[in-house]
């Protein structure tokens, strides 16, 4: 199974990646259902709302890491998207970057030193960048990750799920061992 791309990815590689983006998708669902069932809870009066704010913060580190795993699967596999897909996997990423995601990783999530002053990142600059990234609006975040009423809204988890379905294009015989959650959609996957 390892024979190459035009592109110079191998089969191989493809299988990594069709599994990775769908990995990335899952981690979207996950934090999504996750910040869900906390809110519910916390409204039936069964989580304190500290606990939920606390879930709410994990939740959100987790997105964001989830963001820069799929900066990266773009620098990597970029080159297998249909023209169709490219165009919407650079406005999520030109999103990613402009909610500030990769730094508030850089700065708070993955690390506790900034890394342009080697000094500790202060409360509230942390909030601050959960602010930005979240533009003061969580539905309208959660939203833009996946809008749980319209599968062909331009998200995030659409624009990567074009992404893997390019991929398996590209690569047919290439296997898929990590399913995607359906989550939050009546049809699951997006139609094309």
């Amino acid at each position: 199974m390892n024979a190459q791309h035009e592109a110079g990815v191998s089969e191989d590689d493809a299988e990594l990646a069709i599994n990775n983006i769908a990995e990335q998708i899952g981690n979207i669902e996950a934090g999504i259902f996750v910040m869900d069932e906390g809110l519910t809870s916390t409204q039936q009066g069964n989580l304190p709302l500290l606990m939920f704010q606390q879930i709410f913060r994990m939740c959100l580190s987790w997105l964001v890491l989830t963001a820069v795993k799929i900066e990266e699967l773009w620098r990597k596999y970029g080159t297998l998207a249909t023209p169709y897909t490219r165009e919407r996997m650079r406005a999520a990423l030109k999103e990613i970057s402009r909610r500030g995601m990769t730094d508030l990783r850089n700065k708070s999530v993955a690390h506790i030193l900034d890394r342009n002053t080697g000094k500790p990142t202060t409360p509230a600059q942390i909030e601050e960048a959960f602010k930005m990234m979240t533009q003061g609006n969580a539905l309208a975040f959660i939203h833009w990750l996946r809008h749980p009423d319209d599968p062909k809204a331009e998200t995030l988890s659409r624009a990567l799920r074009l992404f893997r379905a390019d991929i398996m294009q590209a690569f047919p015989k290439a296997s898929i061992t990590m399913p995607v959650s359906t989550y939050g959609t009546a049809a699951g996957d997006v139609e094309f």
